[in-house]
């Protein structure tokens, strides 16, 4: 069971700006996460495989392709899940709720594509408005992370109906013919 969280949504910026100050890099964490590339790709495929009901996705390799070739920054912590629904502005405070997993690749662009996620048209789809600024530079590592967590939200038959599920799967396919 959840508490409730009285508060408005984050907008991307504020987010970012919250977590490169307090999260990401915080000196009182003397670990830095792992990074394991592969064993995300191989996640994501087997997801993927579960969507498509074959072994073969070859419009994806370009996702799988620059996940493997662009430099990721380790982290101190990563949410997971960063989206503007999971970050609550209260009394002035910045709340993180509902982490998810980051599946061996903790990272801060897995966190940035999760905002990232929210601005590219799913905040809009599911709640009818556009967050503010990102505050950060898109790369193609972004992009193709990103299309991995339409990937993995279009197995959630459970969370999200199909038209959703359709909408995320779609714009995977669209940002991997982009990459």
């Amino acid at each position: 069971m959840y508490d409730y969280i009285s508060g408005v949504h984050a907008q991307p910026d504020v987010i970012h700006d919250f977590m490169e100050s307090h999260v990401w890099f915080n000196p009182c964490i003397e670990t830095t996460l792992s990074v394991d590339k592969e064993h995300y790709i191989e996640y994501c495929k087997e997801r993927l495989s579960l969507i498509e009901h074959s072994s073969s996705s070859e419009w994806a390799d370009p996702i799988w392709r620059t996940i493997r070739d662009k430099h990721l920054t380790p982290v101190a912590f990563c949410h997971g899940d960063l989206t503007c629904e999971n970050v609550i502005l209260s009394h002035g405070e910045v709340k993180l709720i509902d982490p998810g997993k980051s599946r061996g690749l903790d990272c801060m662009e897995l966190d940035e594509s999760k905002i990232l996620q929210s601005y590219d048209g799913w905040h809009k789809m599911k709640h009818g408005s556009q967050p503010g600024a990102l505050g950060f530079d898109i790369s193609h590592v972004h992009w193709a992370l990103l299309a991995t967590h339409y990937i993995r939200l279009a197995c959630h038959k459970d969370l999200h109906p199909f038209k959703y599920r359709k909408w995320a799967l779609d714009r995977a396919r669209s940002i991997a013919n982009e990459l």
